[in-house]
């Protein structure tokens, strides 16, 4: 072994004065540092004499926590301006490997040695070897099938331990739709980057995201469905070299239906629906329990996609607004109220059929126009057609017990309220800033007797 004490650069090659030959010392070197060792040694397996190269045997043992990079090249007589070709080899952590390297020849440029370096973070290590004396051919092929198997075992290993995994991954063989669950992953130490999808038989993706490769579990929400389907959880892992993929499969369950008598809803003061067929764009009233407390009102479709929502009041009714369909469809309001760590779900089923063009929507039996009805509806509207920042003019006809006016928009969420004083004739609420057409809601809610009323009336306000 011959170590340079001076370098100009990685790839100089440096040329000692009257070194010792390689035979002289022991066979290969070893570099031992206080993060592990670093071994190396080259040898000779004889000549290729019809193609001219030289073929030899590289070994490095590399125990330290970072990669080593090896270069392999001749010395020959030297000539001004010539050229040095090399070959480069890196050793990935904590990996031994033993490769060939193939040196060409020359009759008017013989070799007088072969050298390798070895550079890696606080190491650098120089081995060397004589020129092979002699050509041997059973040698040779023997030497070529070696460094084959040592090269394809080289390859395998460095790529097994290069390669993102996806090691394990575990989910609920059943989950109930709607609520969300728990499910387990671990990533190999190779991959930078990870992420999760959740799919239906056909495909669709319903859910997807990012994982940190360093974590453990992510949550996933199926969506509501009527009836018991499956769905694939995939996570995959992936860096450079490439990505990998584990899935398992899900059967989602739905939840059982909350039984509503509609009928004696009102006398019971249950959850219900003023009427079970809206047309679209028109409000959906939903009365409650004034008691039940917190929770969110949820309109989903068949395919479990939610439509529109609202939170739920003090006074036990909110209001969703009902989408524009082509043709009539079956919808579900989903009343969700938490109750410490579990959640209690009721819903009804709601039909929505195609708005009549210039029909008046139909009207339920609590829920009154303002226009149509002067004697049961305490206010009454200027115009229902407005401009951007235009004042909605609402006259006062007669007070009511607890009078409110709210102003909605499509979503069913509240804008702006304003409480109604004995002593008030008309208010005026500013109409919101558009930039295309939009429908908004007045709502007046009051109370009547021991119960609650409330009158809605549709406006359309128009950009300026």
């Amino acid at each position: 072994m011959v170590e340079p004490t001076r370098r100009a650069a990685p790839l100089a090659v440096f040329r000692p004065a009257k070194p010792p030959a390689p035979s002289q010392l022991g066979a290969g070197s070893v570099l031992a540092l206080a993060s592990g060792h670093v071994a190396g040694d080259l040898r000779s397996l004889g000549v290729d004499a019809r193609r001219r190269v030289a073929l030899y045997e590289l070994r490095i043992a590399n125990e330290t926590a970072t990669p080593l990079i090896s270069f392999a090249y001749p010395l020959g007589p030297t000539q001004p301006g010539g050229t040095v070709s090399w070959s480069t080899v890196r050793v990935p952590p904590g990996t031994s490997v033993a490769i060939p390297v193939e040196i060409p020849i020359s009759r008017r440029r013989p070799l007088e040695r072969v050298v390798v370096e070895l550079h890696g973070e606080g190491v650098h290590l120089t081995l060397d070897a004589d020129p092979p004396k002699r050509s041997n051919a059973p040698l040779r092929a023997a030497g070529l099938a070696a460094a084959a198997l040592l090269l394809g075992g080289l390859c395998s290993g460095a790529y097994a331990l290069e390669r993102p995994q996806v090691t394990a991954l575990a989910a609920p063989e059943r989950a109930q739709t709607g609520q969300a669950f728990q499910v387990a992953y671990a990533i190999g130490p190779a991959a930078d980057r990870a992420g999760y999808s959740v799919a239906t038989a056909d495909g669709r993706v319903v859910a997807q995201g990012t994982l940190k490769p360093q974590g453990s579990a992510f949550a996933v929400t199926l969506p509501a469905s009527r009836r018991t389907t499956g769905y694939d959880v995939r996570v995959t892992a992936a860096n450079r070299f490439g990505q990998d993929l584990r899935l398992t499969h899900i059967l989602a369950v739905a939840p059982e239906p909350a039984h509503v008598d509609v009928k004696h809803a009102k006398r019971s003061a249950a959850f219900a629906l003023e009427a079970e067929t809206v047309e679209g764009g028109q409000p959906i009233v939903v009365h409650y329990p004034p008691a039940v407390g917190t929770g969110t009102l949820k309109l989903l479709d068949q395919d479990g996609t939610e439509r529109a929502s609202a939170l739920l009041g003090k006074r036990g009714s909110s209001i969703v607004v009902a989408p524009n369909v082509e043709f009539a469809q079956d919808f579900r309001l989903v009343m969700d109220v938490p109750h410490g760590a579990t959640v209690a779900e009721s819903a009804l089923p709601v039909r929505i059929v195609p708005a009549a063009p210039h029909q008046a929507p139909p009207k339920s039996p609590k829920t009154k126009a303002a226009a149509n009805a002067p004697g049961g509806s305490p206010i009454a509207l200027g115009s229902a057609k407005l401009r951007s920042g235009q004042a909605i003019v609402v006259t006062i006809r007669r007070y009511a017990p607890n009078l409110e006016i709210a102003l909605m928009d499509d979503k069913g969420e509240e804008l702006r309220k304003v409480a109604v004083r004995p002593e008030d004739k008309q208010l005026n609420i500013e109409a919101p800033s558009v930039i295309d057409d939009a429908r908004f809601l007045i709502v007046a809610t009051f109370n009547r007797g021991a119960g609650q009323e409330s009158v809605i009336q549709s406006i359309l306000v128009r950009p300026r």
